[in-house]
């Protein structure tokens, strides 16, 4: 299931890292993004669905369990804190292209990137991790859910559950302004470049708020298998799915990997038809001379 979307991010990272497009301030924050969120395919989706097949607990191997949860966790973090970040700096550069300079050309850049960084070293080493859970099918909170009849005691992590609540209206508040820039813009003269760049924001955050409040829902009603599943399903779609949005709606990446696929093309066809004319033009060694040899 993480194959491909998994596949899809690294050809779209590898298209973004490897031509000009690394020089723009969106695409530095698109890579950091895609970084998060390949953590989190691989935590939650790889080695979750191990953990799931092998019947894994806690006790089973609880380092491996505590790190991968930690670093899921802070994963999710850093990466909504981007996305949100994206989303912003795209608001800036359809409303004012003089407040985009301000705030995300130059060094200014650099230091969203850094805060989100230490963001991310924050809640991988200050923050209690989920665990994962066969019972519950994923990463939760309380390890000892569903394998004992009534927990006692409450599980909760304060500063999950903190971020996801900020996440969520701040999602809310930003698909809004979002909106709002764009028909405000769109009044006056729009472009196919904003319509796709819309429409790009608007699915990935989307994807991200219904991940948002499926989360928050864990914190008032009581997790069931099926709800735990339909979560995880939710949360790996939405960290999966932006390289398809990339490469159905950002015209930029689509043409850069097409260049690269075409002159990768263009290399072997060219490689062949040099090594060809040696190939052909080789003289094979007369055989009865050397037979002759061998004898004497």
């Amino acid at each position: 299931m993480n194959i491909a979307p998994l596949s899809l991010y690294l050809t779209c990272l590898f298209c973004i890292i490897s031509s000009q497009l690394l020089v723009k301030p969106t695409y530095k924050l698109m890579v950091l993004l895609g970084v998060f969120h390949i953590s989190c395919l691989t935590t939650a989706g790889v080695i979750g669905g191990y953990f799931y097949l092998k019947g894994v607990v806690f006790c089973s191997y609880p380092s491996l369990v505590y790190v991968t949860g930690a670093l899921d966790l802070a994963s999710w973090c850093a990466g909504s804190a981007t996305n949100l970040l994206i989303a912003i700096n795209r608001c800036c550069f359809i409303y004012s292209d003089k407040l985009n300079r301000v705030f995300f050309t130059g060094n200014a850049i650099y230091v969203w990137i850094l805060i989100i960084l230490l963001y991310y070293v924050f809640v991988l080493m200050f923050v209690r991790p989920p665990l994962f859970n066969s019972y519950g099918m994923t990463y939760l909170i309380n390890p000892d859910a569903g394998y004992f009849g009534k927990i006692r005691r409450a599980h909760t992590i304060v500063w999950a559950d903190i971020h996801n609540f900020i996440d969520l209206v701040i999602s809310v508040l930003v698909i809004i302004a979002f909106i709002l820039i764009y028909k405000r813009k769109n009044q006056r003269k729009s472009s196919a470049f904003d319509k796709q760049m819309f429409i790009q924001v608007l699915l990935i955050h989307l994807f991200q708020f219904l991940t948002c409040a499926c989360f928050n829902t864990l914190r008032f009603v009581r997790p069931s298998t099926v709800f735990n599943a339909g979560a995880t399903i939710i949360y790996v779609i939405s960290q999966g799915i932006t390289p398809v949005i990339y490469l159905t709606f950002n015209q930029t990446i689509k043409l850069t990997l097409a260049s690269k696929i075409l002159k990768r093309g263009s290399a072997v066809k060219t490689s062949v038809n040099l090594i060809s004319p040696l190939i052909h033009g080789l003289k094979l060694l007369p055989v009865q001379p050397a037979l002759k040899s061998v004898a004497n």
